[in-house]
């Protein structure tokens, strides 16, 4: 048996899911509807709601959108063909958040390689981490550190972050082969 501390997750979990579908106008009745006189779990939600709507750009798509789009993706086994301007030419790897394709810019404006970065399974939290992401790459200007080019939604609306492509192998890769040490992995 579930504790209701569990319950009051998931349920807080599912009326953030339809609540930020929820024009801001409508939010303040719709909150009294859902949440029937539990002031706590109003305070909560409401908390989130707001959180989420100070948020903004690209990555402002409805998760339960992104969801469907990845889902009907995985089901078809094929990476996506075009993201914006970039044509996908295979994977290069897959990780926590998300994918990454090796790409061109196609459009002929200029040639380009480039490394595009997907989130896979998008929840309020994952989508979280990545505009955190996305924030942290726009700052960051240094010789070792691959810069954030452009970024977008793709025709479904799933974010993506489109970054300097960099030839190597990857650090596990390269550790293992050089049998590197705590310290000089550090």
């Amino acid at each position: 048996m579930a504790d209701s501390h569990s319950l009051d997750g998931e349920r807080l979990s599912e009326l953030f899911e339809r609540g930020i579908e929820i024009a801001a106008s409508e939010r303040e009745a719709w909150l009294d509807e859902v949440c029937a006189g539990d002031s706590r779990l109003r305070d909560k939600l409401a908390r989130l709601l707001r959180a989420d709507a100070r948020e903004s750009g690209i990555l402002d798509t409805p998760p339960a959108l992104i969801a469907e789009s990845l889902a009907q993706r995985s089901t078809s086994h094929d990476s996506p063909r075009m993201l914006g301007p970039y044509t996908v030419l295979r994977s290069i790897g897959v990780g926590g958040m998300g994918e990454v394709w090796l790409a061109e810019r196609s459009d002929g404006e200029f040639e380009q390689r480039v490394a595009i970065k997907q989130v896979a399974y998008p929840t309020p939290g994952l989508l979280q981490r990545f505009r955190q992401e996305r924030q942290i790459l726009a700052h960051l200007d240094h010789p070792n550190i691959a810069r954030l080019l452009d970024g977008g939604v793709d025709a479904q609306g799933a974010p993506y972050l489109v970054m300097e492509y960099v030839e190597g192998v990857p650090l596990t890769e390269y550790v293992r082969e050089h049998a590197l040490g705590l310290p000089a992995r550090l």
